[in-house]
């Protein structure tokens, strides 16, 4: 199965099948062009390339093929089916395909057999050539995420854990019972178990949700700086361990700059970004529209998806921190999750 990915992550996957099957389709012109001219609609221009049509119907051959790449390669909609059952149905996908835009477009006379194989050369050449580059992509990418992880380790305040239930493992390991515990709003450490582990065990925790009214939440935003542990997650780290998070009412970085005895972070590996830039840049881009959707708020990056660097009175960036460091050693402990979590 393949991991999570954004829309993005799709649509350079459907453009780099685009771009090979353009390119080797242009190279079978130069060379079949002037002799396929009157048997394929797809070398109408004979070797003087590809006629646009052919080339639109080709991006919309892509867009199917990535479609059906996500439909049998995530379990969003398949959640259960073995992975060669997986391989055969997006095989049979793509012939289906590819067979109906040739009758459909009159790409090559289908009652011959010499263009259906030309045809499935050309297409076979192009697919490998694009899922060559993925693969190599996704290595280099993997290679990459391995290193910062292994650079991540070697800061002692940083843990590893290999999935949700070992991280919650690890976090429960850190809090002894009886402890004062809060946490700022965060999906992952409810994602993870450790929120409802807290609220069901034998611990004093300060929780907000159970505020009646506003004074009531503020007393217990105000009891938080002197909890022995608070809870939260980063909105992005980047490889060499520095934490961006951004804030609304300031609540949450506050606690994280000072107040709390210890701080327990939970950050799952899709927050890792290359450097501070690049997560300063997922912070803006990615977590804070999100949330503002999630809340409902009234700001352009609800709209749109991306920062506009407002100044919307719902604006939740109004508070960015910057964490490079604990001055008080062992204060801020985190715990990477080789998994996706929170936003």
């Amino acid at each position: 199965m393949e991991e999570k990915r954004t829309i993005f992550d799709y649509l350079a996957q459907m453009l780099t099948i685009f771009g090979f099957n353009t390119l080797i389709l242009n190279i079978f012109c130069l060379i079949f062009g002037d002799s396929a001219q009157s048997l394929s609609s797809m070398f109408a221009l004979g070797n003087r390339g590809i006629p646009v049509g052919i080339c639109l119907q080709f991006l919309c051959v892509s867009f199917l093929i990535t479609g059906a790449r996500y439909l049998f390669f995530t379990d969003t909609f398949i959640k259960t089916m073995a992975i060669w059952l997986r391989t055969l149905c997006i095989l049979a996908s793509i012939i289906a395909i590819i067979a109906i835009f040739a009758v459909a477009f009159d790409w090559f006379p289908t009652d011959m057999w010499q263009p259906w194989a030309m045809f499935l050369l050309c297409f076979g050449l192009s697919f490998a050539g694009s899922y060559l580059v993925m693969v190599i992509k996704e290595k280099t990418e993997n290679r990459r995420m391995e290193e910062a992880l292994q650079r991540l380790k070697e800061k002692g305040e940083f843990s590893y854990a290999e999935s949700k239930e070992e991280a919650l493992k690890k976090a429960l390991q850190w809090i002894p019972e009886g402890s004062s515990v809060a946490w700022g709003g965060s999906m992952s450490i409810a994602e993870i178990g450790l929120k409802q582990a807290i609220c069901e065990g034998d611990y004093r925790e300060y929780n907000r949700d159970d505020a009646k009214d506003r004074e009531a939440k503020r007393e217990i935003e105000l009891a938080t700086y002197d909890c022995d542990y608070f809870l939260t997650s980063a909105n992005a780290i980047s490889e060499d361990g520095v934490m961006i998070n951004i804030d609304g009412f300031g609540n949450r970085v506050s606690a994280i700059v000072a107040g709390p005895r210890n701080v327990i972070m939970i950050i799952g590996m899709n927050k890792v970004a290359k450097d501070v830039e690049n997560a300063m840049s997922r912070a803006r881009n990615e977590a804070a529209p999100i949330n503002a959707q999630r809340f409902g708020l009234d700001t352009p990056c609800s709209k749109a998806g991306t920062c506009f660097d407002c100044k919307s009175p719902d604006t939740i960036c109004c508070q960015i921190l910057i964490t490079r460091f604990s001055k008080i050693p062992k204060r801020i402990k985190v715990i990477l999750v080789n998994d996706e979590l929170g936003f």
